[in-house]
């Protein structure tokens, strides 16, 4: 939520900062659940249901950020951001 406008103002475009964002996003994700299924937080196995559309999801991403045009991607981005926002405050 913060990274990508801070990459902008630092000069990048919008999909070089959703790019860069998710560059920094992929290994500390991949490092914290590590960590929790160390712990024992949760089981490999109740996450397959995630991987299974994560996967697909992320490849669908992939495909359409080098086909979207600029403008339009920080319209969608602002919405998710908007969106999380919401739940974060509703609780």
């Amino acid at each position: 939520m913060v990274a990508v406008p801070f990459l902008k103002k630092s000069g990048l475009s919008q999909k070089q900062a959703q790019a860069t964002a998710i560059c920094i996003i992929l290994p500390l994700t991949i490092l914290s659940a590590l960590i929790y299924l160390s712990r024992g937080y949760f089981r490999l196995s109740d996450s397959t249901v995630f991987i299974a559309f994560g996967f697909p999801g992320a490849l669908l991403g992939t495909v359409l950020l080098s086909k979207m045009k600029n403008s339009l991607l920080q319209k969608v981005f602002c919405f998710f951001m908007l969106w999380a926002g919401f739940r974060l405050v509703k609780g």
